[in-house]
């Protein structure tokens, strides 16, 4: 095989970047190394695409991110792992030059367009490296691969010599015969390998017989995530020379020959042990003299825990994102610069439910001991909330039993401080928060942050639900900001209404008030009933709601400002017995005002009025005495400039009394006066008017009435 600028199964398409790094871990022993890398390095060199197609280019392509499509279906790791094949120069092993002797192609079972998958490389196109078909290869279509039909064979594989034919297609691993290929493909070292159990062994080659001169051997350890790595080395026999020159062996705390170095060791003497950061670890033999020595053993085992002395870090549980492995028993102690303390904020949390988190938990001490005081002990699917230390020190363990394994937990650890209790209050105007990692401003009650954060200014606004209170504008007797936009909201309970009283009022304002103003509706939506809006420095009448709700809203502009407003709002339930306000406050220049007062009356009182165009008030007073029955008064003007009054007073009448007024066009007041004492009968007065522009007043006077008096008056 070798590398080439071919696509593979890959039509013209659109790409669609994805941002996140792609990490795969082989377990077999084979010298190339997928591995988690920074993001601009990744981005320099892959691209993995979410597309409808399963497929990549072969080799390097460009100098740009090679394209990697894994599209519906495709995530899977063995497909995953054919792709990347593609891209480190593999071909399909079915279309090696060679196939013929190995494998029949049934072209007429080929689903239509999938044919060129399944074309011949000729010899100067590809190069086997000398390594023999390999049925095996995870690079092998199966046997229905862009089958007609799922029964239908598109590659036939030849029988062997007992007569059977091998199995192609697997998805599972690389074969040997795909290591071997790629070992010699980027001339990997001769020895050396992967390794990924818990725990292992090896030893330079030959031992103990000695090691070959000019020997290069690499070996990999990688365990699984959340896990360090212990290296003891055994016996140590190479030749010594200064500063381990010629042979040696290096150890680095990651996955490849430019991580940290733990360690070069040469000579006899054995080192003590080595324990890496993180989960990987690369060992590094080589000789260059002919002196003939033993070699080295070594062993390694993977641990969970240990005393992390940095600042900041990450750590997980046994092989996170993965379930964690039974019977675990981890223990970090950690330890931050003196003069912080430890902060601790959990990512993901996956452990065994129960209710004491008896199983399996994870548990987190305020100390650097098993003594030191319990924070908490955590188990089940919530995340823990942000822990804090009162030190530097912060103490950990992980367990499982040997039965139920989840996802486990990953938490970011880091050293933390209290901003706020700095000379400067964290650089807040008025209140400083500490939070974990960092910390925030805040106001005091009747303050908000301004747009900077750190300063307060005067807040407005909110829902407000209580029964009797008091708004006013930002600031407020001092000179309201400029640019603000204020809502209340007042709620009292159904069957009430609320009622606006100003005390003091001065806004910027004109006639239409454009510029600054209060909006008062009945409702809680800036599309409600609206009473009236306000400006200017004339102080607004009383004003009830409707409803059991009322909003008010206050805009200023980024000109003028003035003091402001101050007003009081009270609730109570709605009931006839008392004064009823209805103030309107645009279309109508007074008050309409009904009063009713009722004396030892049975029945109920019904006052309506109707208004419409009208400039002045009306007023309709009724005063009863005695009286058994109700009293009824309806009034409808229209077009009237001049007040209609009517009023009845009764006493000791038997017989209701009955005054219609019609009013048409009339120039001059019409004046009825009716006075009864002791009558049986009603008695009837109707006035037509016509042109008039001056008040109509009807005055009834009844004693001893036992009937209801009625007026009806029409404008």
């Amino acid at each position: 095989y070798e590398k080439s600028q071919a696509a593979d199964s890959c039509d013209s398409v659109s790409l669609c970047l994805s941002l996140s790094p792609f990490s795969l871990s082989l377990s077999l022993s084979l010298s190339l190394s997928f591995s988690p890398l920074s993001l601009s390095l990744f981005l320099s060199l892959s691209i993995f695409l979410s597309l409808s197609s399963c497929c990549s280019y072969v080799g390097r392509r460009g100098n740009g991110p090679q394209a990697i499509s894994i599209g519906k279906n495709c995530d899977k790791f063995g497909i995953v792992v054919h792709e990347l094949g593609h891209v480190i120069g593999f071909w399909h092993e079915h279309t090696r030059p060679d196939r013929d002797d190995h494998v029949t192609i049934i072209r007429d079972n080929i689903q239509p367009g999938q044919e060129y998958n399944f074309l011949k490389m000729e010899p100067g196109e590809v190069n086997s490296l000398g390594e023999p078909y390999d049925f095996d290869s995870i690079m092998h279509y199966a046997r229905n691969t862009f089958s007609r039909g799922m029964f239908l064979d598109t590659i036939l594989p030849s029988r062997d010599e007992n007569g059977i034919r091998p199995a192609i297609g697997q998805r599972t691993r690389l074969s040997k015969g795909d290591i071997s290929q790629a070992r010699k493909l980027y001339r990997c070292p001769a020895c050396g390998e992967t390794l990924q159990e818990s725990t292992g062994n090896f030893s330079s080659p030959g031992y103990p017989n000695g090691y070959p001169s000019y020997t290069h051997c690499v070996w990999r350890v990688s365990v699984t995530p959340g896990e360090k790595i212990v290296l003891n080395f055994t016996t140590m026999d190479l030749y010594k020379s200064s500063l381990c020159w010629y042979d040696y062996i290096e150890v680095r705390d990651g996955y490849w020959r430019k991580a940290p170095l733990l360690g070069r060791f040469c000579g006899d003497q054995v080192p003590e042990g080595l324990v890496s950061s993180e989960s990987r670890m690369w060992i590094e033999f080589r000789s260059s003299s002919n002196w003939v020595g033993k070699g080295f053993t070594a062993v390694y085992e993977a641990v969970c825990g240990g005393e992390i002395l940095k600042d900041q870090g990450q750590i997980q549980s046994p092989n996170y994102p993965d379930d964690y492995r039974p019977s675990k028993d981890c223990v970090w102690r950690i330890t931050v610069s003196e003069g912080y303390n430890v902060g601790l904020s959990f990512q993901a949390f996956e452990i065994e439910r129960h209710d004491s988190c008896a199983y399996d938990y994870l548990e987190v001490r305020d100390g650097p001991a098993e003594s030191s005081p319990l924070i908490g002990r955590f188990c089940g699917y919530d995340r823990p909330e942000e822990v804090r230390s009162t030190s530097h020190n912060l103490w950990m363990k992980f367990v499982s039993d040997g039965t139920v394994n989840k996802a486990g937990f990953a938490a970011n650890f880091f050293k933390e401080e209290d901003e706020c209790s700095k000379p400067d209050n964290g650089g807040c105007e008025q209140r400083c928060v500490n939070t974990l990692g960092s910390f925030k401003c805040a106001c005091d009650p009747g303050y908000e942050l301004a747009l900077d954060k750190k300063s307060c200014e005067a807040a407005c606004g909110g829902l407000l639900s209580k029964l009797n209170g008091t708004i006013s504008t930002p600031g407020w007797p001092k000179e309201y900001p400029p640019n603000k936009n204020c809502v209340w909201q007042v709620v009292a309970p159904t069957q009430y209404r609320i009622s606006m009283q100003f005390e003091s009022f001065e806004l910027e304002g004109n006639e239409v008030c454009k510029y600054d103003f209060v909006e008062m509706r009945s409702g809680l939506s800036s599309d409600s009933k609206l009473h009236g809006k306000y400006c200017g420095t004339e102080v607004p009448e009383v004003i009830t709601s409707q409803y059991n709700n009322m909003r008010i809203e206050f805009k200023s502009d980024n000109t003028v400002s003035k003091k402001g407003f101050k007003a009081h709002f009270f609730s109570g339930e709605a009931s006839l017995e008392g004064p009823l306000f209805l103030i309107v406050g645009c279309g109508v220049d007074q008050p309409v005002q009904t009063n009713v007062n009722l004396s030892e009356s049975d029945q109920p009182v019904q006052t309506n009025v109707n208004l419409s165009e009208s400039d002045q008030p009306v007023q309709t007073n009724v005063n009863l005495s005695e009286s058994d029955q109700p009293v009824q008064t309806n009034a409808n003007l229209s077009e009237s400039d001049q007040p209609v009054q009517t009023n009845v007073n009764l006493s000791e009448s038997d017989q209701p009394v009955q005054t219609n007024v019609n009013l048409s066009e009339s120039d001059q007041p019409v004046q009825t006066n009716v006075n009864l004492s002791e009558s049986d009968q009603p008695v009837q007065t109707n006035v037509n008017l016509s042109e008039s522009d001056q008040p109509v007043q009807t005055n009834v006077n009844l004693s001893e009435s036992d009937q209801p008096v009625q007026t009806n008056v029409n404008l």
